[in-house]
């Protein structure tokens, strides 16, 4: 969403910072990146579920239906954080708190079909932009985010080594130290 209104309103953006971003689904990458995941992380029946899925003669966007909904919960940990303690809390936070991902965000962006991909189209974006990824995402993967660092002009991007989708739970005092030092220019540390 952040580059989609960079590259509309490129006049409201000073400074940019993305967290692993994705082009949704307009490409098999997108697709294939979370079934070898969920492949990569499950276990016992789950993976044997994944594997035949893979196996089938299904379209990549049938199989990467399928893989989600065989997925279960702890599956779903192990593919999102490469921390199970910090996936544990994370759930017990988001059933506090009755939190509920609806995907409405993501649906309202599809439906709005571009005829250049989006990664074709971020080499307009004029503003600075700090990229931060953790090394075992496996929900967007950091191939797609060196794409998006590698196209936009003034970008850095950031690995952290000890974090998979959520580096600002797993790794929390790095992500806060990279963004503050970005939000300043590396001059002064903004609190």
């Amino acid at each position: 969403m952040a580059l989609e209104f960079a590259l509309r309103y490129p006049s409201y953006v000073e400074k940019m910072i993305l967290h692993a971003p994705t082009e949704f689904f307009d490409n098999l990458r997108n697709y294939l990146v979370q079934i070898i995941g969920f492949e990569y992380v499950s276990q016992g029946e789950v993976k044997n579920q994944i594997n035949e899925i893979i196996k089938s003669e299904d379209l990549v966007e049938y199989k990467w239906m399928k893989v989600w909904n065989a997925a279960d919960s702890k599956t779903k940990d192990r593919f999102y954080f490469h921390q199970q303690a910090v996936a544990k809390e994370f759930r017990r936070i988001w059933k506090e708190n009755k939190a509920n991902s609806s995907g409405v965000m993501s649906g309202s962006l599809l439906q709005q079909k571009n005829d250049i991909r989006l990664l074709d189209r971020v080499f307009k974006i004029k503003s600075p932009c700090l990229i931060l990824v953790g090394l075992h995402d496996r929900n967007v993967g950091i191939e797609l985010c060196r794409d998006f660092a590698s196209r936009i002009r003034d970008s850095k991007l950031v690995i952290f080594e000890d974090s998979a989708h959520f580096p600002h739970m797993e790794e929390p005092d790095k992500y806060i130290k990279e963004i503050n030092f970005f939000l300043s220019d590396g001059r002064v540390q903004v609190v």
